[in-house]
């Protein structure tokens, strides 16, 4: 395991910021760690902004609670010491998410209307991110019967039709990730995350920089995972299209609880 330097911003007005060492396997289990290590639940949200930087730290910002943690790997080649000085970003707007949410509600009621198949949702709802997230790509992965895999059902961009055919284990990459913890992310540069799994980007010739990364799930149940690539106007996703994603695939969850329930339905009366 590697030592981390961790920088934990305070929770309250009457506590105090916190930087710890700890061992762990990743920057994302440091993180985890050294909230426990101050008493706290050891989960950072559901929802991760993750910045890396060039002296070689991550920027971990909480877009519900506008904490932003600072992890260090003492081992690495740049040691910069985490401390809260300059780290995480300049405030976001985020005035109009109200307004954004409503349009995607507004679209997403086409959907209902329209699709009658998993496969319709999931191309509906990527035309539907792609057209309020500006980026490059994008593609839509449902967990296997044997929830061991998360196969492509749905992608958008240059290599839309290649990606089609691969399947990621579950636990691997960032996507793998997500699913399996149950989490959001917004990633700047995949290649300096450890979990990237460049298997596929190197397969089809189509280089990855940025990922934008929501859970699909219906009832506390994780059925798949929308993943957004290359933001086009810059290399870091905001805190508006993190929520934006989080709620088409929201949506996502919805729309096909109601399609299994209806090809259970059609099955029973067949028999």
């Amino acid at each position: 395991m590697a030592l981390f330097e961790v920088f934990i911003p305070r929770s309250s007005k009457s506590a105090n910021d916190a930087t710890i060492e700890v061992k762990a396997e990743s920057w994302l289990d440091a993180l985890k760690a050294g909230m426990k290590k101050i008493g706290e639940q050891g989960d950072p949200g559901k929802n991760m902004i993750c910045d890396f930087q060039d002296d070689g730290s991550v920027h971990v910002t909480d877009p519900d609670s506008g904490r932003v943690f600072r992890i260090v790997d003492k081992g690495g080649e740049k040691t910069a010491k985490a401390s809260s000085a300059g780290i995480g970003r300049s405030k976001e707007k985020t005035d109009n998410i109200e307004d954004a949410l409503e349009e995607v509600f507004d679209s997403s009621v086409e959907m209902w209307e329209k699709c009658k198949t998993r496969e319709e949702v999931a191309d509906f709802m990527l035309e539907l991110a792609l057209k309020k997230i500006k980026a490059e790509s994008a593609g839509f992965l449902f967990c296997t019967i044997d929830c061991d895999h998360l196969s492509f059902v749905a992608a958008k961009g240059p290599k839309a039709k290649d990606v089609l055919k691969f399947k990621v284990p579950l636990g691997t990459g960032i996507v793998g990730f997500c699913v399996q913890a149950g989490v959001s992310l917004a990633i700047s540069d995949v290649g300096k995350d450890a979990r990237w799994y460049d298997k596929i980007s190197k397969s089809v010739g189509y280089p990855t920089k940025s990922m934008l990364c929501s859970v699909v799930e219906h009832e506390g149940q994780v059925v798949g995972a929308i993943e957004i690539i290359n933001r086009s106007v810059s290399s870091s996703f905001t805190t508006e299209e993190l929520h934006i994603l989080n709620y088409i695939a929201h949506e996502s969850g919805k729309a096909l609880a109601r399609i299994s329930d209806m090809e259970f339905s059609k099955e029973c009366k067949k028999k």
